[in-house]
């Protein structure tokens, strides 16, 4: 995860300082990316994609194509390395498993039969998977919904307070007629949806106002969005996917607040170190 957060504090630095250093620094960090756990590779490799796109629409596609070149050859630096040391050491083949790891493992057939990652990625039920997905998401919609949508239309006071009674209110109804465990355990359940909600918002925002603001989100959003995958359908914030959860739970808290003048952000080059130190803050809290 550390690695994960590095790529994406060097990819929101290029965007505002519009420096290559920046972009060789995520290179090299996403190969050692590789050498750790698959799904945090596919997921920083999928915003460093995003990062070379918003690149095209921001600044040119001759800039991308150097960006995308400087990616693949500092990525490449730290596999080599480690498959040189190793086969200094070992033979080759097992030098060359040695530096796949995980990797090995993707297409695993008996372990994608097991119950256990059936039960985690949620499709053992899937009726049962899709019925709590929709209605979670139904009560996101309404509890953060409403204080997003009341932060951005700067209403009066009293307006303000008396539209902020509606979570609390529905929260009290969901909660008369759903026990609170199942509820807490499904909280985390409308995550991918919304990530990925937030993801098309902010794509929109950034290719309309060719934004590098935008575009920052925009590659959180798709980082925590990819990192869901492995548990699409049964999203959750405790043991297994607390690790998975946690980018897209921290950016759906803080970006929309932030974009929405809830939680004010200055503006300019320092926005970039602005949100990400934000969301190193709140990571390790």
């Amino acid at each position: 995860m550390l690695l994960s957060l590095v790529v994406l504090f060097a990819l929101g630095r290029s965007l505002f300082t519009k420096n290559a250093l920046w972009v060789s620094f995520a290179g090299f960090t996403l190969g050692l990316l590789f050498l750790t756990k698959p799904e945090f590779f596919i997921a920083a490799f999928f915003s460093v994609a995003t990062f070379l796109v918003m690149t095209v629409v921001i600044q040119n596609s001759k800039k991308a194509i150097c960006y995308s070149v400087l990616v693949v050859c500092t990525m490449l630096l730290p596999l080599l390395i480690s498959f040189s040391l190793l086969s200094a050491q070992i033979p080759a083949k097992l030098a060359l498993d040695g530096v796949l790891g995980g990797w090995l493992y993707i297409g695993n057939s008996q372990l994608h039969s097991l119950a256990f990652y059936q039960t985690k990625m949620g499709i053992s039920d899937i009726k049962v998977s899709l019925y709590t997905l929709a209605l979670s998401t139904l009560a996101f919609c309404v509890l953060f919904g409403t204080p997003i949508i009341v932060g951005s239309l700067k209403l009066k006071p009293i307006r303000t307070y008396i539209l902020g009674t509606i979570p609390i209110v529905s929260l009290c109804i969901i909660i008369w007629f759903h026990p609170i465990i199942p509820l807490l355990k499904s909280f985390a359940r409308p995550l991918p949806i919304c990530a990925f909600a937030l993801a098309v918002w902010s794509f929109y925002l950034a290719v309309d106002r060719r934004s590098s603001r935008f575009a920052l989100i925009l590659i959180f959003s798709v980082f925590g969005t990819t990192l869901l995958g492995r548990m699409l359908l049964r999203v959750t914030i405790y043991n297994y996917g607390f690790a998975l959860a946690m980018p897209a739970f921290l950016i759906l808290f803080q970006y929309p607040a932030a974009c929405c003048g809830v939680v004010p952000l200055k503006s300019g080059p320092g926005l970039a170190l602005g949100f990400n130190t934000l969301y190193f803050r709140h990571t390790f809290l």
